[in-house]
């Protein structure tokens, strides 16, 4: 059993939805997003798990992120361990101000996670 757990920009493999991906790069990509979802589904389980997610972020997507961390939440409850602490930090809290120049994607955040 792993001690702890720190995770920051959740993404995986693929995307939920391809909705706003160009069409030449939409095949497999749910496929893969499936896959990725199946394997978190039985990880063995920390004692704590705490994820830092922007909900701006558009490189990883809120909506990409949220059934990445609800499998995770499901599979710590499942297993009897605390469940995953989700932290969204504030736009003042990001390492350059959202849509700057330096952190257009809103995805720069490193220091809050």
């Amino acid at each position: 059993l792993i001690s702890g757990v720190g995770l920051g920009g959740i993404h995986g493999h693929g995307q939920a939805q391809v909705d706003e991906l160009p069409a030449k790069r939409q095949e497999g990509v749910i496929d893969k997003f499936a896959a990725f979802v199946h394997r978190l589904e039985e990880h063995s389980g920390a004692r704590w798990i705490e994820a830092t997610h922007a909900d701006s972020d558009q490189c990883s997507r809120w909506k990409d992120a949220a059934p990445i961390l609800a499998v995770i939440d499901e599979r710590q409850r499942s297993l009897s361990l605390p469940p995953i602490v989700v932290r969204v930090p504030d736009p003042g809290e990001h390492d350059s101000a959202p849509g700057s120049k330096q952190n257009r994607s809103h995805h720069e955040y490193t220091c809050a996670a």
